[in-house]
């Protein structure tokens, strides 16, 4: 009997740092009667691991939950209309097909995954869904608040309501097949340190996990979207890096060990080698089907990763960032060397990169906003750095990474360009970061993906 099971608990890759007491309980260097908790792929120490292939959490749960990346997840189930969410084939629809129970359960109402700046699910996504009790909780309640988010909601905080659910749910169905997607913000979501105030608990957690059986038939993926994204940290090289390889364990339970060994073996050979959320997409889809009930082809590949794979086999050394899907503002592969920020290609640069960022904002939605927000202009570029040669990339191309300051929103951003000295073309690639809060400024722009690059003209209140 196969159960499989999502935990996604925190925003950062950080996780020994955070978790100095789970960690070690998941990955001892003397294993207990329970051995490694948790596998390690990747954390902000496994350079090249798994890397987003976006920004921000909703399209890097996309290519998790449908293999879709932004654009063709927005074009398959639009969140902007009603009912559009509901149209894409989630993995856990698959399970659930296949006769599995299912359960979804998310913190923080006002950010949900699939409803800030959305119109959610029309329909329940899963045969246990917490929203709308959580939504009730966060109006009835008495509550605190920290950063913008529901902390304490009644006598818990608002991510053990989430962890408990996942609880009860395991122990309802402990002997029956079934499929739960349990993520938390309120945590990590804003403060970087913020996390380490659940570290006891979740040990503790993943200890009750164990005592009542669940692990014993249960694949248990505990992972991350990204890493933080704003604030003095990000600014940094290793700010960088961590937003880009957010954190993700594996359990295998034991007999599934011993009956297929090639899978631990390639769990651990996969942890210093680059993979995706597509290839955690594959990997659910691997497990479906060693599970009796469905066979592999029929479930498909990841859309818009052709050559991802499962990450129960051994991923190639020699895969690109361009292999698997993540364009280069994502991939940190590259070494870079810093130059000056105050050259005449940096400037121009930075001046075509905010050019982009101003025709974005015209364009978008067919101009729907282009009256709402205000046209950016370059104030300085704090950092550039130019990439080492790729040999793919013909000689006359080069890749450039820019921090620059905007005004007159002083927003503070990051961008990858590729420029080619030949013909002087300047191309940005992946979106554009945006690295400072900007709460309180782009009240008049309702889409995710543009909110951040608008100044409104006018403000509220």
């Amino acid at each position: 009997m196969w159960h499989h099971q999502l935990y996604f608990p925190i925003s950062g890759s950080q996780t020994p740092q955070r978790f100095p007491e789970t960690t070690p309980y998941q990955i001892p260097i003397n294993p207990p009667p329970y051995p490694n908790l948790f596998l390690c792929l990747g954390n902000s120490r496994i350079r090249d691991s798994v890397v987003i292939v976006d920004d921000n959490t909703f399209p890097n749960i996309m290519a998790v939950v449908t293999g879709y990346n932004l654009p063709n997840a927005m074009h398959a189930c639009s969140p902007f209309v009603v009912g559009g969410l509901d149209k894409c084939d989630y993995i856990w629809k698959q399970y659930q097909q296949r006769g599995y129970v299912t359960a979804y359960a998310e913190d923080a109402v006002k950010i949900n995954t699939f409803n800030y700046l959305k119109k959610g699910f029309k329909n329940p996504p899963a045969d246990y869904y917490l929203r709308p009790y959580l939504s009730a909780a966060e109006s009835q309640l008495d509550h605190t608040t920290v950063n913008g988010l529901v902390h304490c909601l009644g006598y818990l905080t608002a991510a053990e309501h989430v962890y408990d659910y996942g609880l009860e749910f395991t122990r309802r169905f402990l002997n029956e097949t079934y499929f739960g997607f349990f993520w938390t913000n309120t945590h990590s979501h804003s403060d970087i340190s913020q996390t380490s105030s659940m570290d006891s608990y979740m040990e503790d957690y993943l200890r009750k996990l164990v005592r009542q059986g669940t692990m014993e038939n249960t694949v248990v993926v505990f992972f991350s979207d990204h890493g933080m994204r704003f604030g003095p940290t990000r600014a940094t090289w290793s700010g960088h890096l961590e937003e880009r390889l957010p954190a993700i364990f594996i359990w295998l339970p034991q007999h599934l060990r011993r009956s297929h060994p090639e899978f631990l073996r390639s769990l651990q050979l996969n942890r210093n080698r680059l993979t995706t959320p597509y290839d955690l997409h594959l990997t659910m889809k691997h497990i479906l089907a060693i599970s009796g009930r469905a066979e592999m082809e029929s479930l498909g590949p990841a859309p818009d990763c052709p050559q991802c794979q499962s990450l129960l086999t051994p991923v190639s050394p020699l895969r690109s960032c361009s292999d698997v899907g993540i364009a280069d503002h994502w991939c940190t592969c590259w070494e870079y060397d810093t130059i000056s920020s105050t050259s005449k290609e940096s400037r121009m640069l930075g001046k075509r990169v905010v050019s982009y960022l101003n025709n974005y904002v015209t364009e978008f939605r067919n101009g729907t906003f282009a009256k709402l927000c205000a046209p950016l202009s370059l104030h300085s570029i704090k950092s550039a750095f130019r990439a080492h040669h790729n040999a793919l990339d013909p000689d006359e191309v080069h890749t450039y990474r820019l921090i620059f300051v905007t005004s007159p929103n002083k927003g503070q951003y990051e961008a990858t360009v590729r420029h080619n000295h030949t013909d002087g073309s300047v191309k940005v690639t992946g979106s554009v970061s945006r690295l400072n809060v900007y709460s309180g400024e782009a009240d008049c722009m309702n889409d995710f993906a543009a909110k951040k690059y608008c100044y409104c003209r006018k403000k509220k209140g």
